[in-house]
């Protein structure tokens, strides 16, 4: 027995609702990556500037720290570095990820509308004439033909995250949201040695 029209229709209203609603809070939710990129680029300057510091003053400060002070200071230092620098290479990569998305969103739109309107004239053409058809496209044929440029291994790596989440509406957000978690992470670690720095020089000052 065919479901009703009118139920479906109202389950796909309300699934479209729900989808859209979570697609919004994704998006608000790595809106902030902009000013967290802001915030790691001073502190990454604020890097550079005690880097230059140390290395202009290296015999004066090699003497206020002392030896273990001083590799101390500076290996934080260094650390909050490589922790700016990744937290900037995973923004470059989420900023770019997240305009292509915008972009692919607006493309799909009006492709998926134009095949639910000749879907439904299809539909009610094969009634007329007695005929059952199968209207849905294959996502698996859309994947193997979008992967099949690929070399072998990113071909293999590029399918199994697709097949992995086809089933979740949401696939276009997944990555650009961990990839803001990433950025959050790799800032607060940044942040974090750079205080251990300031700590440091503090401490073994006081040592002296």
């Amino acid at each position: 027995m065919e479901p009703d029209p009118l139920l479906e229709w109202n389950r796909l209203n309300k699934e479209n609702a729900e989808q859209a609603l979570v697609s919004v809070m994704f998006m608000n939710f790595v809106s902030r990556a902009p000013q967290i990129d802001t915030f790691s680029t001073w502190l990454l300057a604020g890097t550079g500037a005690a880097a230059t510091l140390l290395i202009a003053n290296i015999l004066n400060m090699f003497q206020a720290l002392g030896r273990h002070g001083f590799k101390v200071a500076v290996f934080m230092l260094a650390i909050s570095a490589l922790f700016g620098l990744l937290a900037k290479c995973v923004f470059v990569f989420f900023q770019t990820g997240g305009d292509s998305q915008e972009k692919l969103i607006q493309q799909i739109k009006p492709i998926m509308d134009k095949h639910h309107e000749d879907e439904e004239k299809i539909i009610a053409t094969a009634k007329q004439r007695g005929l059952k058809l199968e209207t849905e496209f294959s996502m698996n044929k859309v994947l193997s033909d979008f992967a099949a440029p690929f070399p072998k291994w990113p071909r293999w790596l590029v399918m199994r995250y697709l097949n992995k989440h086809k089933e979740n509406r949401q696939v276009g957000h997944l990555l650009p949201v961990r990839m803001f978690q990433w950025q959050c992470g790799l800032s607060f670690f940044q942040a974090l040695a750079f205080i251990s720095f300031i700590l440091a020089a503090i401490v073994y000052a006081r040592a002296i």
